[in-house]
């Protein structure tokens, strides 16, 4: 009998210590695995995740979004993820082929067609798509981690209550920093600029920026003769106070166009801010270098190089 009575007092401590320990173990479930494309997207996962887990990046420093070769270590990664934050195939065309022979595709959260994401179409007239390089505006970047906020919630509802106030928390600094942008270009005016490629409308349209052309339509196309003669013929005639040559790209074509001219040739950060390390805080980063170069053409037009 003292056995028994022993053995039902060991069933009861055991049950009531599982009860117990229930919700502690469905606290410590680990958070769902989620994957961003490019540094500013895998940026703001990062903030939207703050607390529970870090999202992983695919395209790290230096690789190109357009073209660019997976890697096996890269393709589980892809195969693994729970969720996948990713501009949209006009950015990485090649992404979009992985995903479906992965069988990853529903997985996948495309920012560009998120409902409230404000476009610009890309160079080519009206049947051109959306211009790709949206999250250099900043309200984008507000609409975005709200979608993320979602999409985590989807896949991970015990933490939802975080995810959103993460979003929430995140929206305060991007109009912060929406400020701050704002603030160091208002010397700039509109003081007409050319860029080396045209990734850079997005940032241009909400800073009021005057991009008067780009030296080329994309940073993997160069420019015709008949086009650099038309820049070169703008640059002399004193319609362009400064030059932007994309860092970590060959500066050669800007070079030739400000050659005896006084306008001033100035670096201006790649769209995606490979020369700044990935994490939560890059996509302030990047934001601010674009701001700090661009307001350098303040001080330096009408200077002769």
């Amino acid at each position: 009998m003292q056995s028994f009575r022993l053995l039902a007092i060991a069933v009861i401590i055991l049950a009531a210590a599982t009860f117990a320990l229930a919700p502690l173990r469905s606290i410590a479930e680990p958070p769902p695995r989620v994957l961003a494309d490019i540094a500013p997207v895998h940026s703001l996962a990062a903030q939207v995740m703050a607390g529970t887990g870090r999202p992983d990046l695919l395209l790290g420093r230096g690789a190109d979004p357009h073209h660019f070769q997976l890697r096996p270590s890269q393709a589980r990664v892809i195969k693994e993820a729970d969720l996948i934050f990713m501009i949209g195939p006009e950015l990485t065309p090649w992404l979009d082929e992985v995903l479906r022979r992965l069988g990853a595709g529903e997985r996948a959260v495309s920012l560009l067609h998120a409902q409230g994401t404000l476009l610009l179409k890309a160079g080519g007239g009206e049947r051109a798509g959306p211009d790709p390089h949206a999250w250099l505006d900043p309200r984008n970047a507000g609409v975005w981690v709200d979608h993320m906020a979602q999409g985590l919630a989807r896949v991970d509802p015990e933490r939802r209550a975080t995810f959103a106030a993460n979003a929430a928390g995140a929206k305060t600094r991007l109009a912060e920093l929406e400020s701050a942008v704002a603030a160091r270009l208002a010397a700039l005016g509109d003081t007409p600029v050319i860029v080396q490629h045209q990734g850079y409308a997005y940032f241009a349209r909400r800073f009021s920026i005057n991009i008067v052309a780009a030296i080329s339509d994309s940073a993997a196309h160069p420019p015709g003769a008949r086009h650099m003669r038309s820049l070169r013929e703008m640059i002399e005639s004193g319609k362009v106070a400064c030059i932007f040559t994309e860092e970590g790209r060959d500066p050669g074509l800007g070079e030739s166009l400000a050659a005896g001219t006084d306008a001033a040739l100035l670096p201006l950060p790649d769209p995606v801010g490979s020369a700044i390390p990935p994490g939560p805080d890059h996509y302030e980063a990047l934001l601010l270098a674009l701001a700090d170069a661009f307001a350098a053409c303040a001080g330096a037009a009408g200077k002769p190089e």
